[in-house]
């Protein structure tokens, strides 16, 4: 008795000395070491414990923490060559994108430092390296050791991602017909190439050019290897045996056009029959019948179907086999009399011998009007010596003709282009194919351009504005103008300047009227003519400081004449402004805002921007839709300084909806400006069940037990799940492919058949086009035999503890236990540190199958251990509460 007092007084001791020094020893670090990957591989991501634990009773954890799911893919965790080897394997949940939980316990404690655990993820590919940045939650004890002691500090860590070495070959897939040619390329890599095939007697490939030759009907695919070994396949290239064409043609109203529909060489194919569907756009168009003499059909039966919905169904067969290339048959369409334009005529699924599928290429056929030609663009033009005016022709029987006026002054080419040859009057002429004509209005044309270029200026005592020519082929040495601007009593010209101009050092006069805002100037030169462009002559204005701002002065020039009167110019007359205000601009123009359900709110910004010299204030409100709000009202902005404006979307209604933004300035140039938003709702499916786990019992060997699982779709788009699997062979779903439209249900079958005395845990993925997909079921199952039977029921042979599902759990889970014989039995839960928790089963039982139910509503999360025991005998199971 003395004897095992001492040893649970030692044990005890030993127990408070190894929890006072997790208590009292300093925080231990665990964390992500920063490394390098390639791109497009798999890796291992190992979380270290960079401290000592040696002595600290660490037996459990559990570790939290964030990465880049749009890049990472995690795949699993292991602890194998790690401080917790001996643990087993850990417990992992993907709590949701981009965010993983892990742990794991033991009957041992850790020692030393190193490696936690090992995490493997896949890495995508990237164009150009990056970092990708993980994190450890600790907050809410998302990541603890035991159950918070020795307490824990992170360390966050990254992986720099480089890219690897790859070539691309383009294009990747392609759609080609017997006897063409493709030229494939390929992007990356180090030359030289070498092009290979994978079905070489369905194409072959030049193997230092690339240029693909189809041989016959098949699927191959493109190889090529880079000089350093680098590979890259194409996807499929389909070879086809023959293609359909039309060619581009046209008829003028009301008349009849008996359509080619050629094919290429059928010769060996064995075609006896085939079938397409001619689609013509039937505003335009008639079919009327179908023509075979003198084609590739001549001889053969040929029917049409009725014309439906714009689509004509033609069928043909004959005892003797299609051979040769040209013209299979002519379909006679008759054209409208009320309408013209063009639409493409083309086919759909056209087949030979109910499996030869043909290629084939729509034909653009139009209705032309029977009309005067009308010439446009219409009425008087302007253009410049050397530049060039599009014309165009409509309404007659192409193809045109063009003719000009003067062919000294300019030339026009076969498609309308007009192009300025020497200054005068001119017009052009359209002829159609019937002799029809029209004429553009008169074309004024000048050897070049006198402008006085819009400018708006800081005020200043004077201003300077020039007047700008450009280049021209003749060249002058003279010019003389009047210059005639508005002033009021304020903005007065005092001075011509030719100094740095083209007319530097030229004899210059000018005269200036101050009362009525006119000058006359006149200049010449005794050398060299002026041919280029730039500065003619410049303007000084005082700006007396009483000159009201803003103040827009007009500059109008007149009398203008170049030498004796050529070279002719093209005068532009324009303003300046003396400017003391706000100049409003804003970017952009318009905004997208996409959020992604009725009643969520999502945004986007506008800048507004003052260019000028005093400050810019404006109201701004919403026109147009409810659905917009702004963060402001009101804004303020100083001279050369912008504010931001956020525009706010929450749809109440499904569908997008747009509004206009308006601002009221005090720009005076913009004192109403409006910018565009439209508000997008985005389209997605979202699956939810109706539960996340299924307890089958027991069920006996060679029997079935069914449940039924609703599934249900809460998006805006059909929901489509593609698979739905078991991970064991004895849990079935019925059916498997599911579409689920937005707003309805599916309720589909879980099936369990046993194959064995044992208990069966496994999870059900249901693959979709949701954004969660996989979606995970867990469920569990016993199998029992049916040949011990004992006053009518089933006795287990075995005393067994079954592991609890679902694990990891929160709140709840259920654990099922069987007993051979009666006798007492106990079942209790033991935390990490080994103390009860709770005891769930004190009594005797009978032999038998039971279930109990756990509920740790009142416990954290961490490791939790269950314990039955009878008879001398007991049986433990690991339990994993995640909260």
């Amino acid at each position: 008795m003395k004897r095992q007092f001492s040893i649970r007084v030692i044990t005890g001791f030993i127990m408070l000395t190894v929890w006072l020094s997790s208590a009292f020893a300093g925080p231990i670090r665990v964390g992500f070491h920063d490394t390098t990957i390639v791109g497009g591989t798999q890796f291992d991501y190992p979380i270290y414990i960079d401290s000592l634990v040696t002595g600290l009773g660490v037996s459990s954890y559990q570790i939290e923490f964030t990465f880049d799911n749009s890049f990472l893919t995690f795949i699993s965790a292991r602890s194998e060559s790690t401080l917790t080897e001996n643990w087993g394997a850990p417990v992992y949940n993907l709590i949701s994108p981009g965010r993983l939980r892990i742990a794991n316990a033991g009957s041992d404690t850790l020692t030393g430092k190193g490696k936690l655990v090992i995490v493997r993820f896949a890495a995508g590919i990237y164009s150009f390296p990056t970092y990708k940045y993980f994190s450890i939650d600790t907050t809410s004890k998302k990541s603890i050791l035991n159950q918070g002691v020795p307490q824990m500090i992170k360390r966050d860590g990254y992986v720099y991602i480089t890219s690897p070495p790859a070539i691309t070959i383009s294009p990747t897939t392609w759609l080609m017909t017997k006897g063409e040619t493709k030229q494939f390329t390929v992007n990356g890599g180090k030359a030289p190439y070498t092009w290979s095939t994978t079905n070489p007697l369905v194409a072959s490939i030049n193997n230092t050019t690339g240029v693909l030759t189809a041989l016959t009907a098949g699927i191959t695919k493109v190889v090529c290897v880079d000089s350093a070994g680098y590979t890259d396949t194409s996807g499929t290239i389909e070879v086809r045996s023959l293609a359909l064409f039309i060619r581009d043609t046209a008829r003028y109203q009301g008349q009849t056009l008996n359509l080619p529909i050629y094919a290429t060489d059928a010769t060996g194919l064995g075609i006896i029959s085939g079938q397409f569907v001619l689609s013509y756009n039937g505003n335009l168009w008639t079919p009327d019948s179908v023509i075979t003499t003198g084609t590739m059909l001549n001889g053969w039966s040929v029917e049409i179907g009725t014309p439906v919905v714009n689509k004509l169904n033609v069928v043909f067969s004959s005892s003797s086999t299609l051979s040769g290339s040209g013209i299979l048959l002519y379909i006679r369409m008759k054209a409208t009399n009320t309408t013209y334009g063009s639409s493409a005529m083309s086919f759909i699924n056209p087949t030979f011998n109910e499996s030869i599928l043909a290629n084939s290429t729509a034909g653009t056929v139009s209705v032309m009007q029977l009309a005067p030609v009308n010439v446009t663009p219409s009425g008087t033009q302007t253009l410049l010596v050397g530049d060039s005016l599009q014309f165009f022709a409509s309404g007659g029987t192409g193809p045109y003709t063009w003719s000009v006026s003067d062919t000294s002054r300019a030339f026009i080419s076969s498609s309308g282009w007009l192009k300025g040859k020497k200054s005068g009057a001119v017009t052009a002429t359209a002829h159609d194919a019937i002799g029809a004509t029209g004429n553009s209005g008169t074309v004024n044309i000048f050897d070049f351009r006198l402008s006085v270029p819009d400018t708006s200026l800081i005020p200043a005592s004077v201003v300077d504005l020039p007047l700008l020519v450009t280049p021209n082929t003749v060249g002058f040495t003279s010019v003389q103008m009047k210059v005639t601007y508005s002033t009021g009593s304020y903005v007065q010209l005092v001075e011509v300047i030719s100094a740095g101009t083209l007319i530097n050092g030229w004899s210059t006069d000018y005269l200036i009227s101050t009362g009525n805002g006119t000058a006359t100037i006149a200049a010449s030169t005794g050398s060299g003519a002026v041919t280029s462009g730039g500065k003619l002559l410049i303007l000084r204005f005082a700006v007396p400081d009483s000159t009201p701002k803003p103040s827009t002065i007009y500059i109008n020039l007149s009398n203008v004449v170049f030498n004796q009167g050529i070279p002719l110019p093209l005068i532009d007359n324009g303003y300046f402004t003396i400017a003391n205000n706000a100049v409003f601009t804003i970017s952009p123009l318009s905004g997208i805002i996409e959020t992604s359900a009725i009643g969520k709110k999502d945004s986007t910004m506008f800048t507004v921007r003052n260019t000028g010299t005093a400050t810019l204030t404006s109201s701004l409100f919403v026109s147009g839709s409810g659905e917009f709000t702004l963060s402001t009202t009101n804004i303020s902005v100083p001279p050369l300084d912008s504010v931001k404006i956020t525009v706010y979307f929450q749809p109440i209604n499904a569908g997008d909806d747009t509004a206009e933004i308006y601002f009221s300035t005090n720009d005076p140039y913009h004192s109403n400006v409006a910018a565009k938003v439209i508000g997008k709702i985005l389209q997605f499916p979202v699956l939810s069940l109706s539960v996340h786990s299924i307890n089958f019992g027991a069920v006996k060997i060679g029997q079935v037990k069914d449940t039924t699982v609703t599934i249900t779709n809460t998006g805006t788009d059909t929901l489509k799940i593609s698979s739905i699997s078991a991970n064991n062979a004895v849990f079935t779903a019925r059916p498997t492919v599911i579409s689920v439209a937005p707003g309805d249900a599916f309720v589909d079958t879980m099936r369990f058949t046993p194959a064995a005395v044992t208990t069966y845990n496994a999870r059900f993925l249901l693959t979709s086009n949701a954004s969660t997909s996989p979606d995970t079921i867990y469920v569990t199952g016993i199998g029992e035999t049916s040949l011990n039977v004992r006053d009518g029921n089933e006795v287990p042979r075995v005393f067994a503890l079954h592991q609890n599902y679902p694990n990891p759990f929160n709140p709840s889970t259920t654990i099922n236990y069987q007993l051979p014989v009666t006798n007492h039995v106990t079942l209790k839960v033991y935390d990490a540190m080994g103390r009860e928790v709770a005891t769930l089963v004190n009594e005797v039982k009978e032999a038998g199958s039971y279930e109990v139910k756990f509920d740790a509503a009142k416990l954290s999360s961490g490791i939790y251990f269950a314990r039955l025991s009878s008879d001398g005998k007991s049986q433990v199971k690991k339990l994993m509460l995640m909260k």
